[in-house]
């Protein structure tokens, strides 16, 4: 069964969705309050695995790394929302959101291509893909 900090999560990374689609900018400040609830909401529960939390973090920094080394080839937006999302989720649970986001996006982009309504060097907003994959989480989760 699903709590509600799951349909919170799931809301707000599709509110993050509907924004990153229609401005193809995710706000900093609505980044900047989700990451102080996810750190607060992490040392209020307690210390249940420091370093799953830290990992999953961590893996929102590589993205950090590589949108800075890419000249924002991924925005600094998706990445500052995959470090939040690991910061909540853990490195295990974040793996399996971004290969699920990953793989769809993969999917998406093999079929706009095909069909030649995008260019190579089109971007295509990250944020409804990761959404998906967290649902998609949530739904493994419970089977």
């Amino acid at each position: 069964m699903w709590q509600i900090k799951d349909v919170v999560v799931f809301g707000i990374l599709c509110l993050f969705s509907y924004i990153d689609i229609k401005k193809r900018r995710v706000p900093v400040l609505l980044l900047g309050v989700c990451g102080a609830a996810v750190f607060l909401y992490q040392t209020f529960r307690g210390y249940r695995f420091v370093w799953e939390t830290a990992g999953g973090a961590g893996v929102g920094a590589v993205f950090l790394l590589i949108s800075m080394i890419t000249g924002e080839k991924m925005g600094y937006g998706d990445s500052w929302g995959i470090l939040i999302l690991g910061g909540y989720l853990g490195i295990r649970r974040l793996a399996e959101v971004l290969s699920i986001s990953f793989f769809l996006l993969a999917l998406t982009a093999v079929v706009i291509l095909s069909i030649r309504k995008m260019a190579g060097g089109t971007g295509i907003p990250f944020f409804p893909f990761l959404a998906c994959g967290y649902l998609i989480m949530l739904v493994c989760q419970e089977a």
